[in-house]
């Protein structure tokens, strides 16, 4: 009897002079990990920004791409607008040749009807002044014979019929003239509108050019506005990644220190396999108890190991997490199960950072110690199942 006091008291007094390196461990683990935490949250949301940046951009490449099919299209109507342009104008030019021949030939026509008009007026001058009428006539009775009469006759008519033409080609050369000038005057207004048709159609085309393209340019500086803002959340992704592994790095060493330095060899491997999943005394074993909350009895099916809050839990063993919730009585649990009918389960933590589905190994932290569910303070409550059916985990690993 008094080597096992001899024994627990050296035990209690090593105990007690580990705890405090253990303790320090821990904190340095607790500490790093909320960092880890609070880094990876930071990338989380600097990778919803970089997804919502580049949704942005591609809004703006389907807006461009919309704007380009208008500008394309459109681009086919000012096409179109353009030839309806070059044919007014070659119309313009045609219209304009034929003004031009109608103004040359009015010109003519005016010369002939003016000389014509002064050979009547020059006649019609020198018929007032003479006789002539008794001259007509006296010419007539000079005849020598019936048949120089009426040659005479025929000469004098031929003058009268001569005058009579010329007055009637005097008076259609006005007719015409008159004519010509009012179908002149009439291209000239058509000519004039079709002038004005292409002007205004030619600034459409100027205007609707300058529309898009303006259009065009604020689409363009829009995104690569986005673009730089992309980069910049891309740059701020990748140091905070970069910055995580490193986190992740500092931590594992911590807890491979956490590991060393625990007195209940937590990460330590035995003939079965398993590790210790925390630091800290076993304050309740396996088996019939008085449960310290309710003062019943029952039946303990793990074991409780008592370590500060916030201290790291791992993995005893590789495994697939297939429970990782919170319940009534051990608060906030995991349950790893290792293949061959064999788990694990996790119980009182204060969180757990594992997801149902996940591989983790052996070793790997999965909580960190707490007091959640029906418990009396910070603890682990650890089990081994084997089919289902709680074992004694002391038959297991080094306790």
């Amino acid at each position: 009897m008094a080597k096992k006091i001899v024994a627990l008291s050296i035990s209690l007094i090593l105990g007690v002079a580990i705890i405090p390196v253990n303790y320090v461990h821990a904190e340095t683990v607790n500490s790093l990990q909320q960092q880890k935490d609070a880094i990876t949250n930071d990338k989380n949301k600097a990778s919803q920004d970089l997804e919502g940046v580049k949704d942005q951009i591609d809004a703006k490449n389907s807006e461009l791409s919309q704007t380009e099919q208008s500008v394309n299209s459109y681009q086919g109507k000012i096409d179109d607008l353009q030839s309806q342009i070059n044919s007014i104008q070659g119309n313009l030019t045609k219209v304009q040749k034929d003004i031009d021949a109608k103004k040359q030939d009015i010109e003519k026509k005016t010369k002939e009807k003016e000389e014509k008009e002064k050979l009547l007026a020059s006649r019609l001058r020198n018929m007032y002044k003479s006789n002539y009428e008794g001259e007509l006539f006296l010419v007539l009775l000079q005849s020598r014979n019936v048949g120089d009469f009426i040659s005479k006759f025929m000469a004098v008519s031929k003058i009268i019929e001569t005058d009579k033409n010329t007055i009637e080609e005097v008076d259609k050369a006005k007719k015409a003239l008159s004519s010509e000038q009012a179908d002149l005057e009439e291209k000239q207004s058509v000519l004039d509108d079709q002038k004005k048709q292409v002007l205004t159609k030619q600034q459409e085309v100027v205007d609707a050019q300058k529309v898009y393209v303006d259009e065009k340019n604020k689409l363009e500086a829009d995104k690569s506005s986005l673009q730089n803002l992309k980069d910049q959340k891309q740059k701020m992704y990748n140091e905070l990644a970069s910055r995580e592994q490193d986190i992740q790095k500092q931590l594992d060493n911590a807890i491979a220190n956490l590991n060393k330095g625990n007195t209940g060899n937590v990460g330590s491997s035995n003939s079965q396999g398993f590790v210790r999943p925390t630091s800290g005394p076993v304050t309740c074993p396996f088996g019939p108890r008085i449960h310290p909350v309710t003062g019943k009895p029952s039946n303990h099916t793990g074991v409780d190991l008592g370590a500060s809050l916030g201290t790291p839990i791992v993995a005893a063993k590789d495994g697939t997490v297939v429970a990782a919730e919170t319940n009534s009585i051990y608060g906030n649990m995991v349950v790893i199960n290792h293949g061959n009918s064999q788990q694990t389960m996790y119980g009182h933590t204060r969180n757990y950072i594992v997801s149902v589905g996940q591989q983790v190994k052996q070793g790997q932290v999965i909580a960190y110690v707490g007091s959640t569910g029906l418990s009396s303070g910070p603890h682990l409550h650890f089990e081994i199942r084997i089919n289902g059916v709680p074992v004694n985990p002391a038959n297991y690993l080094s306790l």
